[in-house]
């Protein structure tokens, strides 16, 4: 067999995991925080929701990204949930921790809710995107039928690339 041919098609696939994992990133954005969000139970709101981003290969990388959020009350039990909608990119293991408050008309705080959000270290000689649903639960309180916007964040974390690991840091 070839190794040549080997070596390039690993370097084909290398590079178009990096096309793909900076499809995540924008210059502008330093990630990890959404600001105040008006809100709406029951129906999806479109958010942009970025993990701080790192750098690899002189790319900014953000691991992890959500491009929706549905919230829903229980107005009755005053039970409320957040399913965020988004996915990961394959890079290291990490526990990233997502937060949520719920604010009412006068920005004060009626609640927050947290999920961690595993980004697994599964490399075949590139990175993968993984779809991934997350569900915050904001838990009990008869306040949140007053709820007017929220704010949403991701906690920031060491990353370490491929170049690293491989290297043992």
């Amino acid at each position: 067999m070839d190794t040549n041919k080997l070596t390039r098609r690993a370097a084909i696939f290398d590079e178009a995991a990096l096309v793909g994992a900076t499809a995540f990133a924008k210059e502008e954005s330093s990630g990890g925080n959404l600001g105040t969000t008006a809100l709406a139970f029951g129906k999806p709101i479109e958010i942009d929701l970025r993990s701080t981003p790192m750098t690899w290969r002189d790319s900014p990388v953000h691991l992890l990204r959500f491009h929706s959020v549905r919230f829903a009350l229980d107005e009755a039990a005053g039970a409320l949930v957040a399913e965020l909608k988004g996915a990961t990119i394959s890079f290291d293991n990490v526990d990233d921790e997502v937060s949520g408050a719920m604010l009412d008309e006068e920005g004060a705080l009626l609640g927050a809710g947290r999920a961690v959000c595993k980004v697994p270290r599964d490399w075949l000689g590139l990175t993968s995107m993984s779809l991934r649903d997350l569900k915050l639960d904001f838990g009990t309180s008869l306040d949140y039928v007053t709820a007017q916007s929220f704010q949403l964040s991701i906690s920031r974390r060491k990353v370490l690339t491929p170049d690293q690991w491989a290297k043992g840091d």
